[in-house]
């Protein structure tokens, strides 16, 4: 199996190429998949399409071949059962979406036959599921059409009609994407997209599925440029925009594409939570804490947070001395020890330079409901866990861009603490090493991830959850998700190799 961090940079680099050649072709130029065969996703030579017209959507599709559609019709409309079920789905979603406050997908030139946005349904012989393709961008936003699955055979979704509504709504607000001046960041885009359509339908359970990539690497950035459309802590990054959506509304998800155009999403990010709230270092340790919270009762966290999955620790014994670890700008590193005889115990930072947060609680086996919680951003916690017979703690840094801070960690009663750090702070007067792992840099958003080994050497999921459900990441939006067809030979071959690697 190919290394995620691998596939992703050629990935990444195939659809700069391809965004750099799409941008030169504008929308009367572009082709379709029911008139250019050659696209990535297209109809068969021969394939006879027909037309279907919903409320706000056209869907094309095939009676015959590969491409054709379960062709059951129970209204006799003249149109299959299935065809009806994705027009009325993407009806839905697009009239939600349009209610939230975002941008409808931009006028095509009537490619499609008219000025509706245009589904076409393609087999994808299960190496993907959806995608939404550009025809091209005269201006920094863009018009397209989504292809989806024609017939979801073979796919692990719950039935068809989930099928429908999940990745119809999720390439649906990559077409909305689109409509704003957004840069590549596969977060971004993949993560509003799995946000929308929890938005749309919540009843689905696609985002929390998708929730577990990211709360399964909790020590990997938020602002990720390692991110990329075929991996799951892209998707799972939905999870901090339901985080803003709760703490300020929805209309702060439509306010950060709004602010987002034209300049770097973590700067827009920022800017924002700032103006409505506090440091963005301050929310972020929130947002932590809140994600420490879910999988039980959490009153102080997310709404639905006791369905969602738990974050995933490193498990550690006390007493507890790491000694210089990589804390990475808007991550978190969390522990997870046995309390064992200990009642007492205090857990404190040596020699760390970024403005940390330290967020603690105590957990019992077999209860749903959620410790006290204490937070300290002095350095240092002391608690008392009487009740339980677990540890659980973060640490936070907040910081929005640079290197990794290197602050060493000790916990355990008041006394193996404070022999921890005497012992942590003589080595420091000595001038230990620095384990020949020095960081790139304060521009670098990523500085030493890789090196660190978080991304390859992130805990393992023995028992992982069942992503069959939900977009494929074949998106073709342009914006870091997913692959983009414009037709042009020279980057055809790449593209069919790199959309064939499966996410799911």
């Amino acid at each position: 199996m190919l290394q995620v961090s691998i596939v992703g940079r050629l990935k990444a680099q195939a659809l700069a190429l391809a965004s750099a050649v799409l941008a030169l072709a504008s929308p009367a130029d572009a082709q379709r998949p029911d008139t250019d065969p050659t696209l990535l996703f297209a109809f068969d030579v021969g394939d006879e399409v027909f037309r279907f017209d919903g409320e706000e959507v056209r869907v094309h599709y095939a009676l015959e071949g590969a491409n054709a559609v379960p062709s059951e019709d129970t209204d006799d409309t003249g149109a299959p059962d299935f065809v009806e079920m994705v027009a009325r789905n993407y009806d839905v979603a697009l009239r939600e979406y349009a209610r939230l406050g975002f941008r409808m997908p931009l006028p095509d030139g009537a490619l499609g036959g008219d000025a509706r946005p245009d589904v076409y349904l393609i087999d994808f012989g299960r190496s993907a599921d959806g995608a939404f393709q550009r025809d091209g961008c005269a201006t920094a936003t863009c018009s397209g059409y989504m292809v989806q699955e024609n017939d979801f055979a073979g796919y692990g979704y719950f039935n068809l009609d989930v099928a429908v509504r999940v990745v119809g709504s999720h390439e649906l607000f990559h077409a909305i994407q689109a409509a704003y001046s957004l840069e590549s960041s596969a977060v971004l885009s993949e993560g509003t997209a799995t946000w929308g359509t929890e938005a749309v339908d919540p009843a689905l359970g696609d985002f929390e599925r998708a929730i577990f990539g990211f709360l399964s690497e909790p020590e990997r950035p938020l602002f990720s440029m390692s991110a990329t459309v075929l991996d799951r802590f892209s998707y799972g990054s939905a999870l901090f925009f339901r985080f803003m959506e709760e703490r300020y509304g929805t209309d702060a998800i439509v306010e950060l594409l709004e602010q987002a155009e034209g300049v770097e999403w973590r700067d827009a990010t920022v800017t924002l939570v700032e103006e409505l709230d506090a440091p963005f270092a301050e929310v972020y340790a929130d947002f932590v804490r809140w994600n420490l919270g879910t999988g039980q009762n959490d009153p102080d966290g997310y709404a639905e947070g006791a369905r969602y999955p738990t974050v995933t620790p490193r498990e550690v014994e006390l007493p507890l001395e790491d000694e210089r670890p990589r804390h990475f700008h808007a991550a978190a590193r969390v522990y997870e020890a046995p309390l064992g005889a200990r009642r007492n115990v205090r857990i404190e930072l040596v020699n760390g330079a970024a403005p940390l947060h330290l967020i603690a609680m105590g957990s019992r086996e077999g209860s749903a409901d959620l410790a006290s919680v204490v937070r300290s951003d002095d350095g240092f916690i002391e608690l008392s866990l009487t009740d339980h017979d677990t540890l659980v703690f973060a640490v936070v840094n907040g910081a929005s861009v640079g290197p990794s801070d290197r602050a060493s960690v000790c916990a355990g009663t008041a006394t193996e603490t404070a022999a921890c750090v005497a012992a942590l702070q003589i080595e420091e007067d000595a001038g230990m090493p620095d384990g020949g792992m020095p960081d790139q840099g304060a521009g670098d958003i990523d500085a030493g991830l890789l090196d660190a080994g978080a991304i390859d050497a992130a805990p393992s999921d023995a028992n992982p959850p069942d992503f069959s459900v939900g977009d494929a990441g074949m998106d073709g939006s342009g914006s870091g998700s997913g692959c983009s067809a414009s037709g042009t030979p020279n980057l055809w071959s790449l593209l069919v190799l790199l959309c064939f690697v499966r996410r799911r």
